[in-house]
């Protein structure tokens, strides 16, 4: 984890936005960080390295992931709704993450799928079986 990318985090999501929109070659190196219970919500955490961070009780709505590093995180009931994440499609069983994980479909564009209904791993297996 960088504590500098962290700390501009923990200054809000307007400040964490703003950063980005001027650092788009920055990859945000969020790794192990305890972001649980934290209020996320719109935040740009496109590319951001996010592996093994715990994101439990997390609002991640309307969160742009897309290419993130989630790998290990926690995300056990984190907020994930109108979160842009198609780069995990479909999404592994072993992916490590504990919790409920979502179904990413999009009627409007698959490019972007938004989350529209939670799905277990037993529904996972039922669906990608």
């Amino acid at each position: 984890m960088d504590q500098d990318h962290y700390n501009k985090l923990m200054e809000g999501v307007p400040a964490w936005n703003e950063w980005r929109k001027n650092n788009r070659d920055i990859v945000p190196d969020l790794s192990s960080s305890n972001l649980e219970k934290e209020n996320l919500q719109g935040a740009d955490l496109m590319m951001a390295n996010l592996e093994k961070s715990n994101l439990g009780h997390t609002n991640l709505q309307g969160v742009n992931l897309n290419g993130a590093n989630i790998n290990h995180a926690i995300m056990w009931h984190a907020n994930l709704m109108f979160a842009q994440v198609p780069h995990i499609w479909p999404l592994p069983l072993d992916w490590g993450c504990s919790g409920t994980l979502s179904l990413l479909i999009s009627k409007r564009d698959t490019k972007r799928p938004t989350l529209i209904f939670p799905i277990t791993n037993q529904t996972h297996k039922t669906l990608f079986s």
